[in-house]
């Protein structure tokens, strides 16, 4: 389990913003982009998932739910589908989004604090062999 350094100790645990995200945002992830320089040190507790844009961890793929388990989930749905144009490509993966199961869905978000914590333990580095 993720133990919290004396300087997070300090700071108390993360805490929900004014404004909880409405729903899980295709353009954003969770709400919370990986844009952030600000990530060397997180507290977390209850509310992981609520973390502002500036404390994401930067440049992340492997914690971010559409870029490690939801886009090559649509990938692999495409193959089945006929394509002949852009628009086409856009229809499709709109049916695919809206068809996505909430269940899926919750597993990959819910999957995010694990990860997280197997990234610290990593220092950063490769994680897949903490997962």
């Amino acid at each position: 389990m993720f133990s919290p350094s004396p300087e997070e100790e300090e700071r108390g645990p993360l805490t929900l913003p004014k404004e909880e995200p409405s729903q899980f945002d295709p353009s954003t992830g969770l709400g919370a982009g990986p844009q952030s320089q600000n990530n060397n040190s997180l507290a977390l507790n209850q509310n992981w998932l609520f973390l502002t844009k500036d404390q994401w961890p930067a440049n992340s793929p492997d914690l971010n739910p559409l870029d490690f388990s939801v886009w090559g989930f649509m990938e692999e749905q495409l193959r089945n589908r006929k394509i002949n144009n852009l628009n086409d490509l856009r229809q499709e993966l709109i049916k695919i989004w809206n068809d996505l199961d909430a269940n899926y869905l919750r597993r990959t978000v819910d999957s995010v604090k694990k990860r997280i914590e197997a990234c610290i333990k990593a220092d950063g580095g490769h994680f897949e062999n903490f997962l």
